[in-house]
């Protein structure tokens, strides 16, 4: 409600009162920060291989899951319900949240067993020997960030 008071030496006071209006800034906030992350990705992967890309890539499906999940979850729950991982957020999400297909199901899970262990920030030996051939296709990992994170940010 909004209206105009008597004038007080010369200038008009007007009072504001307004209803309280929940607004989740956070999960705006997520979405925005993912997509940073995939524009970054995306400009990245012109330089060759690297497993930063994909460090990339999964921190922004990482943030694009946690928003979906402020639909029906606190900020506060989130971390304790899936920490970092983006194949168990994945599976917490709603039925009618679960988009992707076979392949693309078994790429995250792939990912998400590498990012758990922090292995797309450090070099493991493992992935080295195995001449990185156990890292998830970077293109389907593109697609599943870009699909749990709204464009129009």
């Amino acid at each position: 409600m909004v209206w105009l008071s008597r004038k007080s030496k010369g200038v008009a006071m007007i009072e504001i009162n307004a209803e309280k209006t929940e607004v989740n800034l956070s999960a705006t906030m997520l979405q925005l920060y993912a997509s940073q992350y995939i524009k970054c990705a995306n400009e990245f992967i012109h330089d060759g291989f690297s497993p930063v890309y994909y460090s990339l890539y999964c921190k922004a499906i990482e943030l694009g899951l946690k928003a979906i999940h402020l639909e029906t979850k606190t900020i506060e729950q989130i971390p304790s319900d899936y920490g970092h991982d983006i194949k168990n957020s994945y599976d917490g999400l709603e039925e009618s949240s679960k988009t992707l297909g076979p392949h693309e199901y078994a790429e995250l899970t792939k990912a998400s067993e590498i990012y758990n262990a922090k292995g797309f920030e450090y070099c493991r030996v493992k992935d080295s020997v195995q001449t990185f051939t156990n890292f998830p296709d970077f293109r389907v990992l593109r697609k599943i960030a870009e699909q749990f994170v709204e464009k129009n940010i």
